[in-house]
């Protein structure tokens, strides 16, 4: 599954970038990034939110998982971006680089000292596309 893949890549991710591979490591986070789309549109969690919200839950759940798996993938590249991602999903300044992606227990932790998510805020800048040839002149 979703998480097999994760763990699999892992130390693949981590080996690319201490050659100093970035291009490699971004080619693997991207295809867990992929792995994880599909998984959200497979179980379409805007769809279980009045049919089964439990499940929807575990879905939101399993997704925020991962998304904190990928932000570690890729912190080496845009680490303040990522650790204000970070920040936001509640992940600890010391449980934010590989070895954390080893500690099993992070996940049942953080939902245990009662965190919330707070509205999310954008990380990243907005790219504003110029509309006509005049714009980007």
């Amino acid at each position: 599954g979703l998480f097999a893949a994760a763990a699999a890549a892992g130390d693949e991710i981590a080996e690319a970038y201490e050659s100093l591979d970035t291009a490699r490591a971004m080619r693997l986070v991207m295809g867990l990034a992929d792995r994880a789309n599909e998984f959200v549109e497979a179980q379409a969690p805007w769809a279980l939110k009045k049919s089964d919200p439990d499940r929807m839950g575990a879905v939101l759940m399993t997704l925020f998982r991962c998304v904190r798996d990928l932000a570690i993938a890729v912190r080496p590249v845009v680490p303040s971006s990522i650790d204000r991602l970070l920040d936001q999903m509640g992940i600890a300044d010391d449980a934010r680089d590989f070895a954390a992606l080893e500690d099993a227990e992070w996940f049942a932790r953080l939902a245990g000292s009662g965190f919330t998510l707070s509205q999310p805020q954008g990380v990243f800048p907005r790219l504003e596309m110029p509309e006509t040839a005049e714009e980007a002149g």
